[in-house]
């Protein structure tokens, strides 16, 4: 969608979005890449299947079984509007239920099987989906979460292993051959995704056909006027990521490029292994998380191992890891791009190492050609060059979502918050300097109490985890014994501190406040400290400050 131009600012004046009234993203999407003139036996995907051998599925092949089973889908009354919902991971079974329930007029809920069973039953609760699919790893927690919704949806499981649950191929090849095709508008409900429940449960977000279309230039933009002849994309970012659907199959696909399926690395083999994929099947493109470079970065010197040819890397849903860029352009040859997006959004700011460099840590890249985006205060008014405020995109955005899925008074507030003037306000908190680029500076919700305005954390958990034996810290606000809030950090020690030891605790309490009072404004010095085993965080590598906060209330 990007005009080839020799820079940003061109690219910003000449862009123009093109989105038709109709439109689907599954029969619009890679079923055009069988029509006249395309080559339909080009591979659309490669991914792993059950017996450990690998499969190379092309486009012809990909419509061919995703009509199939939206013919399953329909006799399973998903009808337009519809949800189906899956527990799998990227894969071939994915990719044909996400476009089977597109093409049967519906919209496709892709879940975590690692979510709490709390979040995974209001996520269900949520989609009220007439079908769910399933591997055998998830079934179980697909079945429980099940009883959210009412009526009952059908389950299908991916070899099923017991007789009452229909399995997923046996009901695909069973279904009539007529090719079911229900037309919709690009304003149509496609996909819903789900935040990171950093803060609270995951939100359910709807997003439009259209979204396949207005999350496209970030693609093309952070990988530099991609596609290229030989592109071949590997995302990270797993199907229940706010993006990883549409970013990392929907894109590609509409494109007419190829992706693998393969989940992020968590220990030093499974990065070989994935070093080794990239050799193997000649990746150029990888879409990375903040975790997946974290495991990645487990296997050190893989050009030295294995030679592979990546052209573009870009991280996605997140800050990067600290030292990130130079991890990237050490081990992968590249600069590390940035793509900014939240699960309302989409892709809205990026990089492009051609045009513009901006590898400092906090940096998110500049606005898509196409999306128009400011920094404002609450009320919608810009604040000043260089001010910290909201990040907030227009909304005739096509990437902004249709709205948030809850009870009637749980929408009415968030699109209070979110929906000022002409602005959609994003939750980040953001800079904004005179040649456009963007930096993150805090989370709304991080925000700690002071005074009117409050103040950010950051000082406080770099201050804490500056002691010699904290591991790392996450400051956050909790209601203190009179009601008021109260900042409270939590604190991971460094290995040596015996467990169990109160007294040694208090000790060290003691020291690591005495510590940060020599650098701390007296509003920012925390009230209480506890000691967690770790501080956990979401796959953006973000503090989960919901899940903290249930650890620090037992």
């Amino acid at each position: 969608m990007l005009p080839t131009l020799r820079s940003y600012e061109d690219s910003r004046r000449a862009f123009r979005w093109r989105v038709p009234a109709a439109f689907n993203a599954a029969a619009d999407g890679p079923d055009r890449q069988c029509m006249g003139g395309a080559d339909p036996d080009r591979t659309a995907l490669i991914a792993a299947l059950a017996d450990g051998s690998e499969a190379h599925v092309s486009y012809a092949s990909l419509k061919r079984l995703s009509d199939l089973l939206a013919s399953a889908f329909a006799a399973l009354m998903v009808e337009p509007g519809a949800r189906v919902a899956t527990l799998l991971p990227h894969g071939l079974e994915l990719s044909l239920s996400a476009l089977a329930a597109l093409k049967a007029g519906g919209v496709i809920a892709a879940m975590d099987p690692a979510w709490t069973p709390g979040d995974l039953r209001a996520a269900m609760a949520a989609a009220q989906p007439r079908v769910v699919v399933a591997d055998r790893a998830s079934l179980t927690a697909a079945r429980r979460a099940a009883t959210a919704c009412d009526p009952a949806p059908a389950i299908l499981c991916v070899a099923s292993p017991i007789e009452e649950v229909a399995d997923f191929w046996s009901v695909l090849y069973a279904a009539p051959p007529a090719p079911v095709r229900v037309s919709t508008a690009a304003d149509d409900p496609a996909f819903m995704v789900f935040s990171q429940g950093r803060t609270g449960r995951p939100k359910a977000i709807l997003h439009a056909h259209r979204a396949a279309l207005g999350h496209l230039p970030g693609l093309e933009m952070v990988f530099e006027d991609a596609p290229k002849a030989g592109d071949l994309l590997w995302c990270a970012a797993p199907p229940s990521h706010p993006m990883g659907l549409i970013v990392g199959l929907f894109g590609p696909w509409l494109m007419g490029m190829p992706v693998i399926a393969a989940a992020p690395p968590e220990t030093a083999a499974e990065a070989e292994d994935r070093f080794a994929l990239f050799a193997r099947h000649g990746v150029r493109l990888a879409l990375l998380t903040p975790k997946a470079i974290e495991g990645l970065a487990l296997f050190p010197e893989p050009r030295s191992h294995y030679s592979f040819s990546l052209r573009a890397a870009a991280c996605i849903g997140g800050r990067p890891p600290k030292d990130a860029d130079r991890w990237c352009r050490e081990a992968l040859g590249l600069p590390l791009g940035r793509v900014y997006g939240e699960a309302e959004t989409g892709p809205i700011a990026a990089t492009h190492p051609h045009w513009f460099a901006d590898d400092s840590e906090a940096a998110i890249g500049r606005a898509i050609p196409g999306a128009v985006i400011d920094v404002v205060d609450a009320d919608g008014r810009p604040v000043p060059m260089n001010a910290v405020g909201h990040l907030a995109v227009r909304q005739d955005h096509p990437g902004l979502c249709l709205g948030h899925e809850g009870s009637a008074p749980a929408v009415a507030r968030w699109a209070r918050r979110k929906y000022v003037g002409a602005w959609f306000l994003t939750d980040d908190i953001v800079t904004l300097d005179e040649d456009g680029n963007l930096r993150f500076v805090a989370k709304a919700d991080d925000v700690l109490p002071y005074d009117e305005a409050g103040f950010l954390p950051d000082d406080v958990e770099r201050v804490i985890a500056s002691h010699r034996m904290v591991a790392a810290a996450a400051a956050l606000a909790m209601t203190g014994k009179s009601g008021e809030p109260e900042v409270v950090v939590a604190v991971a020690a460094k290995p040596g501190l015996p467990k169990g030891d109160d007294a040694a605790l208090a000790l060290l309490a003691a020291d690591v406040l005495n510590h940060a009072e020599k650098s701390l404004a007296a509003y920012a010095m925390p009230k209480r400290l506890v000691f967690v085993e770790e501080i956990p965080r979401t796959d953006e590598g973000r503090v989960h400050r919901a899940a903290l906060r249930a650890v620090l209330q037992k």
